[in-house]
């Protein structure tokens, strides 16, 4: 089973949003917010973000945590 890390890393190196395919869920909370979970190989939700204003915006959190990932250290 592939890490979290593993699994943006894959995202990124597909470039946009749409590409995710099935590893990344946008939707609405009961409060109206925003928010993504990713998901592993297995369907197990393995993260998932704070609330959002806007749909736009959480796809900007995925971008950012790509952004994060990639640059983060290996320890």
């Amino acid at each position: 089973m592939k890490t979290l890390f593993e699994r943006m890393s894959e995202i990124a190196r597909h470039g946009t949003d749409d590409q995710e395919g099935k590893m990344v869920d946008y939707y609405q909370d009961k409060a109206g917010g925003w928010r993504f979970r990713v998901k592993g190989e297995n369907g197990e939700i393995q993260c998932t973000s704070e609330a959002y204003a806007s749909k736009s915006n959480a796809r900007r959190g995925v971008r950012d945590l790509k952004e994060t990932l990639n640059r983060a250290p290996i320890l």
